[in-house]
């Protein structure tokens, strides 16, 4: 409906130019009898549509390049943003996805603490009553393995002096009495430094986990590490992790224990 109308118009053009020249030019020159003279006489009409026809080759060729020019504007358009577009999914993605990690840490650091305070001791005797639990239970735990060791010293005393050894035998005999407690705080704390491993902040992560950790939960770790075979964390994660660091010498049963990591 659109290209109907200009082609009429165009045809008509066409029969009027035909009809001047069939009505004009024989007033001008006169009529012929010659066919031949006669086909010459629409020769002007012939060179005007010719060049009309060129004419319109040259338009199309120009509108198509425009064409052509708005084309690849508007692809270099769409290029544009679509890379902005991709750009904006990776940075929501990006943050999606620390998003998440923050919040599976801080949910693993809560279920830690939580896993600390299960740790519960009763004392009902003559030198202490009452209910120790988390940090407190824990450093009764270390108390209870530090005399499990002085009784080793009082049995080993004329043999020569293994400090190792004595370690690895008295956490032994202690750890068999209180794995049901201590176990499921040790291997969550493993899913813990694990989780904060894998991700790309890790260092912030660690410092935070590490942050969290009292001189008990230290000691215990450190001993766990440095003398039961199957550790909850090794020598090595234990080292990396920043716990080596954080744990004082002072706080061991001996300050010269710290020299057994080597």
């Amino acid at each position: 409906m659109k290209l109907g109308r200009p082609v009429a118009l165009a045809l008509l053009c066409i029969l009027l130019v035909l009809v001047f020249t069939w009505a004009v030019v024989p007033a001008l020159y006169g009529r012929v009898a010659d066919p031949g003279a006669f086909g010459d006489m629409f020769g002007f009409a012939n060179a005007l549509f010719s060049g009309l026809a060129l004419a319109g080759v040259i338009v199309a060729i120009l509108l198509q390049s425009r064409e052509l020019s708005l084309q690849r504007s508007e692809l270099e358009r769409a290029t544009v943003e679509m890379a902005r577009q991709r750009e904006q999914f990776e940075e929501q993605t990006r943050l999606f996805k620390e998003d998440q990690a923050q919040r599976t840490f801080y949910q693993l650091l809560g279920r830690h603490s939580e896993n600390l305070r299960t740790i519960q001791i009763r004392r009902d005797t003559a030198d202490a009553s009452g209910l120790l639990e988390g940090r407190a239970a824990l450093q009764d735990y270390i108390e209870q393995f530090r005399k499990q060791v002085a009784s080793l010293d009082t049995l080993m005393e004329h043999e020569p002096p293994d400090r190792i050894g004595e370690l690895r035998t008295g956490y032994t005999k202690f750890f068999d009495t209180v794995k049901d407690d201590l176990l499921p705080y040790l291997k969550h704390f493993r899913v813990l430094v694990d989780f904060v491993g894998s991700q790309p902040e890790h260092r912030l992560f660690q410092a935070l986990a590490v942050a969290q950790l009292g001189p008990s939960e230290l000691v215990l770790l450190y001993y766990d590490s440095l003398l039961r075979d199957s550790p909850a964390i090794t020598r090595e994660c234990f080292d990396g992790f920043g716990l080596l660091a954080a744990t004082e010498p002072r706080w061991l049963l001996s300050p010269k224990d710290r020299d057994l990591w080597v």
